[in-house]
């Protein structure tokens, strides 16, 4: 077991792997604009910022179910399927490790505080991950006792929790097994190789070992029980494993993980077995294939090394899927056989497709484990899509929806194992080219199910990171994605209070964008795509693409055989049909993508996207400056170019060329400060040395790494960008409100004429008036704590 401090410092371990005092000073950040001291009090959020009346109490009416390849609600008959059933987006964050637990009286302070963030859904994650034996502030629901031992005191609080963000109106997503490491000794299970004490993190043994997946359905049986989630229309989402599967092991060539010897012979007898039963006999395989050394080589279990060793395939996993084009398309060699069928390759594919029934069989079971459980609309999903591949749509046939995870700029190891004072990551934008990373998500979507992406992030102390959550609103929005989670709100209770790892509470520069970038999912302000292209992917080709390895091989498959490219997204729903056996060259795309759909236009050479909708506009772009105007707004970004965050939308619900409330926020990169500081200033991010196209965080005095821990000090700081706005004067009072922490009014800013029949302010030009958040009134009739439209 693992003693106090060893657990946080593992927290911050896993934290990275996956995913208010004020100040008269002002300070200079690296690039050289001015940082000023701010600090958001969710406690008392109200005014502009706040987004309550996007949620209700969840009741019988509100239940979760799929219908027509998206999520629903019940409607006001509380009966599924009937006529009144409403389409939901769920627009969540995920909490994590402590987060999940807080004291009972707090429960409800946490689940207002995500209700005004615009939030209607929170992912439990992490509850298995550490260990607790604490009944003050427990970390895990689990204790050190054997699995599944739980702590009564966290489920009571997170029963507890469960409760509070239901009468806010936040449904929740339950994660089953995300970081339990099952230990032999103490679970009863036979050893594992080389003295190992747990199995590691994303070992997916469970999936085939018996006696481990009888383990974690009862886990699951005694979870849901003891939350009450029967019946609960809280519950709307059930994961079953994070970011683990035997596809994911074989590809990812951590197969270490899955043959102890004590362990590998079951999968080798049920090798044997689907050998039997798919050609009658193993003998009768090994005939089949194009290559095999004799039965009990065909019996045997094959490694992902076998692939370059005996296959005959070039290194480049892209040349087999090039080639395999070039097959599909006609275009075969003479004798008709494809050069990289050589030796292994027939029984790797065997052996690829096993492994999907494999993994499809423990899915069903902890699938039918939950529906027994709660009851059978609860839409359950398996895993991760990147972690297991293309053949991840075979191995989740059964499950309700698909989802996936995705991160711009996440961090890595410098030039060791995990220090927190030895990390890097790249200086990278959403509105970059990694943008096409996130169109290209899609691609990983069923058409015949809903697309929930569970963990994104472009974590602190990305200088660009407050753009992500309305770029991925507008993408998912424009997608007619079901679901998006942040990672994470918190990993620790209380939360922190400066930007930290990845969590949300403490980056208050992003965090400031939280409740529009709701609205712009939640609502239909962005219209989803007009017409879908489902792309063929029958059966073969997944199973070549499988075979070849590459992470991209989907997306290097869509390019070459279909002529579907990534920003094919900004005009089409983009999704796999897996029925549809079509394999024609540019089969129904148009040749050239236009980067530009309904209320969203990005140009690519300034790395910029524009939303631009009856009410909503944004800009975000990594260095950018000049001059943007829409709906008679005009928006000038002086001196050097500069990230923009730039974020408009109405306030009450008309659209902005005629509304008379707005708020304007401007997200920015957050710091904490430097320790030690005299006059105190924000920690800088700086290039990591060697590499300068990696950054890291200035380290603190003393100390040996070339980085600091990103765990930020308060005070918290704000990276000012100053805008020149000009705004229509419609003949009647005009103001423009800065707003505090708590989103209540400061002073009116001043205002000089611009050109007839505008007005222009200067925001974030002064440190005395900064804030993210400017609140834009037309006329007197909207009180200082106006509500947004519901």
């Amino acid at each position: 077991m693992l003693t106090i401090p060893s657990q946080r410092r593992l927290i911050a371990c896993l934290s990275v792997l996956w995913a208010s005092a004020s100040f008269a000073t002002s300070a200079h950040s690296q690039q050289g604009s001015t940082a000023y001291p701010y600090s958001i009090d969710e406690g008392r959020l109200a005014g502009a910022p706040d987004r309550s009346g996007l949620n209700r109490p969840l009741d019988r009416t509100s239940r979760i179910f799929v219908r027509q390849g998206h999520f629903f609600s019940a409607g006001a008959d509380g009966i599924p399927n009937t006529p009144d059933d409403r389409r939901t987006r769920l627009y969540g964050v995920s909490l994590s490790f402590g987060a999940n637990f807080p004291p009972g009286d707090q429960a409800a302070l946490l689940a207002r505080r995500l209700r005004k963030l615009g939030f209607n859904a929170v992912r439990l994650h992490h509850l298995d991950s550490l260990l607790s034996d604490q009944t003050d502030q427990p970390y895990g629901i689990l204790t050190s006792g054997p699995y599944p031992s739980f702590n009564t005191v966290a489920i009571d609080r997170l029963r507890g929790l469960i409760k509070a963000l239901a009468q806010e109106g936040l449904y929740v997503n339950l994660n089953l097994r995300v970081g339990y490491r099952f230990r032999p000794a103490v679970d009863g299970l036979p050893p594992l190789d080389a003295g190992q004490v747990s199995t590691s993190l994303s070992s997916p043994v469970h999936a085939y070992f018996p006696a481990m997946a009888d383990l974690h359905e009862t886990y699951a049986r005694q979870l849901i029980r003891q939350l009450n989630l029967r019946g609960n229309p809280a519950l709307a989402l059930v994961e079953i494993s994070n970011e683990s599967s035997l596809l994911s092991a074989w590809m990812r060539r951590t197969w270490s993980d899955v043959q102890h010897r004590n362990y590998a012979p079951v999968l080798e007898e049920r090798w044997r077995a689907w050998l039997n039963a798919s050609y009658g006999s193993v003998s009768a395989a090994c005939a089949s294939w194009s290559y095999c050394a004799g039965p009990e080589w065909a019996s045997a279990l094959p490694v992902p090394g076998d692939r370059s060793k005996e296959d005959g395939v070039r290194a480049e996993a892209v040349r087999l899927i090039e080639r395999f084009v070039q097959r599909s398309a006609g275009n075969r060699s003479e004798s008709g056989k494809n050069n990289t069928d050589t030796k292994a390759s027939h029984k790797n594919r065997d052996f690829l497709r096993f492994l999907a029934t494999v993994d499809a069989a423990y899915y069903q079971r902890l699938r039918q484990a939950v529906h027994e459980e709660t009851d059978s609309r609860v839409p359950v999903t398996g895993t991760q899509m990147a972690f297991g591949g293309v053949l991840n749509f075979d191995s989740h046939r059964a499950m309700d929806y698909l989802d996936e995870h995705i991160y711009v700029g996440h961090p890595i190891p410098g030039k060791t194992d995990w220090r927190d004072d030895d990390w890097r990551m790249a200086n990278v934008s959403a509105t970059g080219p990694e943008i096409e990373h996130l169109l290209a998500l899609s691609l990983r979507r069923d058409a015949s199910k809903p697309f929930v992406v569970s963990e994104y992030n472009q974590p602190f102390p990305n200088p660009g990171g407050a753009a992500i959550l309305p770029v991925m609103a507008a993408i998912g929005a424009l997608q007619d994605w079901d679901g998006l989670f942040f990672f994470d709100y918190a990993d620790q209770w209380p939360p922190p209070i400066a930007p930290t790892r990845f969590s949300l509470a403490g980056d208050w520069g992003k965090l400031a964008l939280a409740g529009q970038s709701a609205q712009l999912f939640r609502s239909n302000w962005i219209p989803p795509a007009a017409h879908s292209l489902a792309l063929p992917l029958p059966g073969s080709v997944r199973l070549e693409l499988a075979l070849s390895g590459h992470a991209d091989a989907l997306r290097r498959y869509a390019e070459r055989q279909l002529g579907v490219m990534p920003a094919h997204a900004w005009n089409y729903q983009l999704a796999q049909d897996l029925n549809n056996s079509t394999q024609s060259v540019h089969w129904c795309a148009p040749k050239q993508p236009i980067t530009s759909g309904p209320g969203l236009d990005y140009d690519a050479t300034r790395q910029r996207l524009i939303i631009q909708t009856p009410q909503a506009w944004g800009i975000f772009e990594p260095a950018g400056s000049g001059t943007v105007a829409a709906n008679g707004y005009i928006a000038n970004f002086p001196g050097a170019p500069k990230q923009i965050a730039f974020l408009m939308t109405s306030l009450d619900g008309r659209p902005l060329r005629d509304s008379n409330h707005q708020l304007l926020t401007l997200g920015s990169a957050t710091a904490g400060t430097q320790p030690g500081s005299a006059p105190l200033r924000p920690k800088s991010v700086v290039a990591y040395p060697g590499k300068p196209a990696w950054i890291t965080l200035e380290p603190d005095a003393g100390h040996a790494g070339p980085s600091a821990p990103r765990v930020g000090h308060p005070p918290t700081w704000l990276l000012a960008n100053e805008v020149l706005l000009d705004i229509p004067n419609r003949g009647e009072a005009l103001a423009v409100y800065p707003l505090d922490g708590a989103g209540q009014r400061m002073n009116a800013l001043q205002m000089t004429p611009s050109s007839p029949g505008t007005m222009q302010v200067r925001l974030q030009a002064e440190t005395a008036q900064s804030s993210p958040w400017f609140e834009i009134v037309h006329g007197k009739r909207h009180p200082p704590t106006a509500r947004p439209a519901q």
